[in-house]
């Protein structure tokens, strides 16, 4: 059933980015932009949503607007991202990632035969994305945050989505948007953590799933630039 919603997903995604690339999509949609980047105070992103997998659908869920509660989450993210856990011991306390417990998990996993981190199968693949995890955050220290189109300019752009490409530019931190407009963390654990962990004031987001009660409220999510008209342009809401 996953797999299927996942190729649901990309099936209307990959016709909007296409029409979004060659500016097409506001000739034929009265929404702006769903894949618009906006910046936004990485204090804001404090609670993961509570829809069920998201980071799985992030994409195949792009645009969509759901009822519920959601978004009615306590789960926050610094108390409960593995990840971010993991890169504090690194980062902060200066652990070896061999002594992580995140990573002990993964090469346990990869003994078994599962496949881990972006496709590693292997531990030495698991260790060859550790180094990359070091270099993304040395960079993050020395330059700040950057969008995906800045850092593929600079050749250090996502590598992985070599199947889907037109996914890079917009392979930002995700997150929903719950009834009130609360930013709820949905993907792009290692970014964000790092973000916090540098103390860094804002990131570019994507936004994923609004809140139908949001839809109906006039209210303006302190994004810059600001997003208005919210919706996607084949599953028109309002």
């Amino acid at each position: 059933m996953s797999s299927v919603r996942s190729l649901w997903g990309n099936a209307r995604t990959i016709p909007l980015t296409i029409l979004n690339d060659l500016e097409l999509l506001e000739n034929i949609s009265r929404y702006a932009d769903p894949f618009q980047v906006g910046w936004v105070n990485t204090s804001e992103i404090e609670y993961i949503t509570g829809r069920e997998g998201p980071n799985k659908f992030a994409w195949a869920d792009a645009g969509l607007v759901l009822e519920g509660d959601w978004d009615q989450t306590t789960v926050r993210f610094e108390e409960n991202s593995e990840w971010y856990e993991a890169l504090v011991d690194r980062f902060v306390h200066g652990k070896e990632w061999e002594n992580i417990s995140a990573i002990q998990k993964r090469i346990e996993m990869v003994e078994k035969g599962e496949t881990v981190m972006d496709g590693r199968e292997s531990i030495q693949g698991v260790y060859d994305r550790c180094r990359l995890l070091d270099k993304i955050f040395k960079y993050m220290s020395n330059k700040g945050y950057k969008e995906q189109p800045i850092l593929e300019k600079e050749g250090r752009g996502n590598p992985y989505n070599k199947i889907l490409p037109y996914k890079n530019r917009y392979h930002e931190i995700a997150v929903d948007v719950g009834r009130n407009g609360e930013l709820l963390f949905v993907d792009g654990k290692h970014r964000l953590s790092m973000a916090k962990i540098l103390d860094i004031d804002r990131v570019p987001v994507r936004i994923v799933v609004r809140h139908k009660e949001f839809m109906k409220k006039d209210i303006d999510l302190n994004m810059d630039p600001p997003v208005t008209n919210y919706g996607h342009p084949l599953f028109p809401t309002r």
